[in-house]
């Protein structure tokens, strides 16, 4: 799906069961990071920001807004993807209950710990 608008594209994340979100900045009527500051209040989706701001002030300004990621254009489409699926991966991960920390996995549920790196 794709939105023309800031306020379109908010309509559409609030009502929409998406996996993910791409937003720009810059978009008519309302920018993308009060789309992001609005749409945070309720809801939890990963969200990619994906814009030609690519100066420091508007990364940061972009994860303290609520974004996952943030990638200034120009870039790939295979990098945008690969974020994508990293993004994916980590909510599979939060909901499973595994925690990946470098190379060690350890799934945890209620009280047990299963660490794949250790024998007993």
């Amino acid at each position: 799906d794709q939105a023309f608008d800031g306020e379109q594209g908010l309509n559409m994340a609030l009502s929409g069961n998406y996996d993910a979100l791409v937003l720009d900045i810059m978009m008519p009527k309302m920018n993308g990071l009060d789309l992001l500051k609005q749409f945070r209040m309720g809801h939890k989706t990963p969200v990619l920001m994906l814009t030609a701001r690519s100066d420091e002030v508007d990364r940061i300004l972009g994860f303290e807004m609520g974004a996952d990621d943030y990638l200034p254009k120009p870039c790939n489409p295979r990098e945008i993807v690969a974020r994508i699926r990293a993004i994916l991966r980590r909510v599979e991960m939060d909901k499973a209950g595994m925690q990946v920390t470098g190379s060690r996995q350890v799934m945890v549920r209620e009280d047990v710990e299963l660490n794949h790196n250790t024998r007993i």
